[in-house]
């Protein structure tokens, strides 16, 4: 087993000195051995293009880190205590502190501590059994003000700024503030919680399909959706000065000049391209300096947060072809500045190069891995500031799970599986900040007691269940929610036709109660509403019919003119508490249809907000 803490320490070691740094592939293989034996044999095999930028910059990287508190080296400081903390605490940049057997002492400035921290005392206060994620202030209450390299220590380590502005989540104690960002601590005796997280709501976000959509912006619009339509509406979104955010997932033709025309948008905080289609700027030639340029997220004075992707797919070229360099350089400096990265899609070629790319990227907070080892877990865990981890044609085990389980603590997880099984589930259940749950493939061998696991994690607030094969067997498990507060969000579908599967997943979700309700990818076997009618008896029968806050719908292509003139706004009032239907947008093949049922439904429920989202 490698100790982490080693590795990392003689790494940066060796990055800041005039060595060169040794060639320690081999080493790592042989201390993985009975886990990693050789460079393993994808599915998808990648040809590894590792340019030699990554190595040159790692100096770079090392001292901005050391500047913002994102890296720290060992030594003593002036009362003899050891200088680096335990990996559970990361101080801030200008924080006074000692760490003495066991004990941390803060004397001024911030810090974070996390699960399994050790004890923090300052000027009087104690705060000890940190489960979760806990911010510290020495002394009194946090100013409103803050100086420059704590704000990008606070974006490095995934804190927002909004929920440290909010006072009224703060905790006093004897002599320090705190907190609670996930799960709880005891602070001078007494426990404290994290706020209850407040429903979300998409109604800020707004959907553009064209140049119309973007002229018809409310005034003050903030959130935009442009997910898998043309790049060219960036030219345009441009001009809307009060965007904050922009989602442009599997964006197609994207180009540098597009991006170069957002330098406008001086409010732009979160920017999303993974996914997205690139275009090169000429017919005969591709190179990818020049066409995969991202050089200008780099002028974007707000920009906190951006997703984009290691190796963007381009059109007309190999993904073999496309150097790992091409984005790389740009998001490590965007990194070293504190701003939060989010990477797409990437199968490794091997450990050491994610590796390399987890050391060129401290601020990176969200991933997605296919065909993930055993290995890769490992390094993944390591990385303190993960918070959303995606994994794809997953395989690692429930040992892969279980290292991420003990070294970091996850917001979201997105388990894509064809067999997911109980000691998969178990891992999962240790993640005691986990917020956000989606399984997607099938619960194999006991699909109850997996149930029955996922209904103990009361830390989790949103459930994504999507391809789930089960039968009436597994049904009492599910009544073992119903004892539980109900979640922000339960998401139970499938994205593929299987006959039968939409009566099951009604049954599965009246066991579950929720404050908003997203079901209707099976909705294709249906005919018309009045068949709706007749499978919704089996959904307000259960919870979820006095919970139930908000309700999506989706995918209603076999929905004829000749429907919309039968009244069947009972089927809704059977929900007492409902506030809000959202259609997807694209739920209807025809715009048309789409426009008619959104109006039906504002006619015969005048007191419930019908809206169309992303």
């Amino acid at each position: 087993m490698i100790n982490e803490e080693r590795f990392w320490e003689t790494s940066i070691a060796e990055a800041v000195s005039d060595r060169t740094p040794p060639d320690v592939t081999a080493r790592v293989f042989a201390e993985l051995a009975g886990e990693v034996q050789a460079p393993e044999t994808r599915k998808r095999p990648r040809l590894s293009r590792l340019a030699l930028e990554l190595v040159a910059v790692a100096a770079v990287v090392v001292a901005i880190g050391l500047a913002t508190g994102i890296l720290k080296l060992p030594g003593k400081d002036a009362d003899g205590g050891e200088l680096l903390p335990p990996k559970e605490v990361a101080a801030a940049p200008g924080a006074e502190y000692a760490y003495k057997e066991g004990i941390f002492e803060l004397k001024s400035g911030w810090m974070l501590v996390t699960t399994g921290a050790p004890t923090v005392v300052c000027e009087g206060s104690e705060l000890t059994k940190v489960d979760g994620r806990v911010l510290i202030h020495a002394g009194s209450m946090p100013p409103g003000e803050r100086p420059e390299p704590v704000n990008n220590w606070l974006n490095a380590n995934s804190v927002e700024t909004d929920m440290v502005n909010n006072f009224k989540h703060w905790v006093k104690g004897v002599g320090l503030a705190a907190l609670v960002l996930s799960g709880s601590a005891i602070l001078d005796g007494q426990e404290v919680k994290a706020p209850e997280p407040e429903p979300q709501s998409t109604a800020e976000w707004h959907v553009v399909r064209s140049v119309m959509d973007i002229d018809n912006l409310p005034a003050g619009a903030k959130y935009v959706n442009a997910d898998g339509e043309s790049a060219a509406l960036l030219d345009f979104l441009a001009e809307v000065e009060s965007i904050e955010a922009i989602s442009l997932r599997g964006a197609i033709g994207i180009r540098p000049d597009h991006l170069e025309s957002l330098k406008a948008l001086k409010s732009l905080k979160w920017l999303d391209i993974r996914g997205a289609l690139w275009e090169p700027q000429a017919d005969d030639t591709f190179d990818a300096s020049t066409d995969l340029s991202i050089a200008a997220l780099e002028a974007m004075p707000a920009l906190t947060r951006v997703g984009a992707d290691l190796i963007p797919v381009v059109l007309g070229i190999q993904q073999d072809d496309v150097p790992l360099d091409a984005t790389l350089p740009v998001l490590t400096r965007l990194s070293a500045k504190g701003v939060a990265i989010e990477l797409g899609s990437w199968n490794p070629d091997s450990l050491e190069l994610l590796g390399r790319v987890l050391k060129q990227l401290p601020t990176l907070s969200g991933i997605e891995i296919s065909y993930a080892t055993k290995g890769e877990m490992k390094l993944l865990a390591a990385h303190e500031n993960l918070r959303r981890l995606r994994l794809t044609d997953y395989s690692a085990g429930d040992i892969g799970l279980a290292y991420v389980a003990r070294n970091i603590t996850l917001d979201e997880l997105s388990l894509h599986a064809s067999n997911i099984t109980l000691d998969e589930i178990h891992q999962v259940s240790r993640m005691s900040s986990l917020r956000l749950l989606h399984l997607n493939g099938e619960l194999a061998g006991s699909p109850d007691r997996c149930f029955e696991t996922l209904a103990g994690m009361k830390q989790l607030r949103e459930l994504e269940l999507v391809n789930l094969e089960l039968n009436e067997d597994a049904l009492p498990a599910f009544a073992r929610f119903a004892g539980r507060e109900p979640l922000d969000r339960l998401r139970v579908v499938h994205d593929v036709l299987v006959a039968g599967a939409e009566g099951m997943d009604l049954m599965l979700a009246q066991q579950i109660p929720t404050r908003r309700l997203e079901v209707g990818d099976y909705w294709p076997h249906f005919e018309s509403l009045s068949d709706l009618s007749s499978v919704d008896e089996s959904l307000r029968k259960g919870d979820a019919a006095t919970q139930l806050t908000v309700l999506c719908l989706e995918d209603g292509k076999t929905f004829d003119a000749g429907d919309l003139e039968t009244s069947h706004a009972d089927l809704f009032k059977a929900y007492p508490n409902l506030k809000r239907i959202e259609i997807r947008r694209g739920a209807f093949e025809v715009p048309v249809m789409e426009d008619q049922f959104v109006r039906w439904l504002k006619e015969s429920l005048p007191d419930v907000e019908v809206v169309v989202t992303p």
